[in-house]
């Protein structure tokens, strides 16, 4: 019953970063759970896998894996900013709302 509520502070949370964008403790709050997530996928042979297929037809993804740790260890919120003015416009938003059918 609070579902339009709950649709309309994610809206006003995406519009947020669009027209404000992350603070720096923001994006910084993200790094360690994201360090932690490429280290674990770095331990598994599907990524490895994955990045050798996708080095067969684009032959830089090879540096993008060398590299792809200390971005996300150095990405800041200036440089995120335009990219959530770019993407996170309530415009471009789309809702998807999944409710439980109701008992008969």
């Amino acid at each position: 019953d609070k579902v339009e509520t709950l649709v309309e502070a994610c809206l006003d949370t995406a519009d947020s970063l669009a027209t404000d964008g992350a603070t720096e403790e923001e994006v910084a709050r993200l790094r360690e759970p994201i360090a932690n997530q490429l280290r674990d996928q770095l331990r598994t042979n599907s990524y490895w896998l994955s990045a050798l297929a996708e080095s067969h037809w684009r032959p830089e993804s090879l540096d993008d894996v060398r590299s792809v740790q200390q971005f996300y260890a150095n990405v800041n919120a200036e440089q995120v900013a335009p990219l959530a003015a770019k993407y996170l416009k309530r415009g471009l938003a789309n809702v998807c709302v999944v409710s439980p059918k109701a008992s008969e």
